[in-house]
């Protein structure tokens, strides 16, 4: 008997052990660094940056086709130098206050940040798989405490789906006798 119970014994710390591990994994793999919540971040991440790549390849575009107009219309030379100061003889220059005709903003494009945990998970995920694992084996010995205490009370029935009673008799023949030797 001492054997079995020891046997017993092992088998609820290697189930326990074993609930642990699959409780450590499946953190792992949903919500660990290359999980599955992770990969939809670094997806939202990549689509951000290749929006600000779209952006920028665009503000690049319109630069590029403002370099190449002063370098090939004389009347955009002729504008830019006036917005500079530079003015041809004979012109006069009226000044408002307040107002600049000559303001041209330019986007220098977007920074993109990657929000990024602030450290491991793992250390956490395994303090949540051995308490999973511990409370498995607990509530082992806890249902193996319970289960025998009131096993009597499961081996009426038990027998009674095996289709008989200890001398194999069909437990309706095994309940009337009883009845019968009960007094009344």
């Amino acid at each position: 008997m001492i054997f079995r119970y020891d046997s017993m014994r092992g088998f609820r710390v290697l189930f326990a052990a074993a609930i642990g591990l699959i409780t450590y994994l499946l953190l792992g793999i949903f919500l660990g660094q290359a999980g599955v919540l992770e990969s939809q971040r670094l997806l939202a991440y990549r689509s951000r940056l290749e929006a600000n790549i779209t952006d920028l390849d665009r503000i690049q575009a319109k630069l590029s086709e403002r370099v190449q107009s002063l370098q090939s219309d004389p009347e955009n030379v002729r504008l830019k130098a006036r917005a500079l100061g530079y003015f041809e003889p004979g012109e006069n220059l009226i000044r408002l206050p307040g107002y600049d005709p000559n303001v041209e903003v330019t986007s220098p494009g977007a920074l993109v940040y990657r929000t990024d945990h602030p450290s491991d998970p793992r250390s956490l995920f395994r303090a949540i798989a051995f308490g999973v694992g511990l409370l498995t084996y607990l509530m082992s010995l806890l249902g193996t405490e319970l289960f025998t205490s009131v096993g009597s009370l499961f081996k009426l029935p038990m027998r009674a789906l095996k289709g008989g009673h200890r001398r194999n008799r069909p437990i309706t023949e095994s309940l009337g006798r009883r009845h019968e030797q009960q007094p009344t």
